[in-house]
């Protein structure tokens, strides 16, 4: 593992099967690749969140860029270390950006912005 990435993710892409006899359709998941990767939290609205609203935290992934493709809407489950606070938990890629070095240089990595949604602890 590089210096600095210190946790392991699986990225799982949404699929659609064939409808079913009744005429919906089954949404299952693959997963394309794993990285490794560093997650930072953004600052979110602690307000929100003490007045019982539900609200979206955003949270940012630093990679190296990986040998598949990751898209928009792809998710993002920490699976390593296994003591992590959000291990097992899957992020919502929102935004792709990769790093402005040229194409062939080994150091590229990419930035994934990322979305959870976290209901409030008084809803009921």
């Amino acid at each position: 593992m590089i210096g600095g990435l210190d946790l392991r993710a699986n990225i799982w892409r949404d699929t659609q099967l064939a409808d079913d006899d009744v005429g919906g359709s089954i949404i299952t998941g693959t997963v394309v690749g794993q990285i490794e990767a560093n997650l930072q939290e953004k600052e979110g609205e602690q307000m929100l969140v003490q007045q019982g609203y539900e609200t979206v935290r955003q949270f940012r992934f630093t990679a190296r860029k990986p040998t598949f493709t990751i898209l928009e809407g792809d998710d993002i489950e920490i699976i390593w270390p296994p003591a992590h606070p959000y291990e097992n938990d899957k992020f919502r890629i929102v935004r792709v950006k990769y790093s402005n070095l040229q194409p062939r240089n080994r150091y590229q990595y990419l930035i994934l912005e990322c979305t959870r949604s976290v209901i409030s602890h008084n809803v009921q």
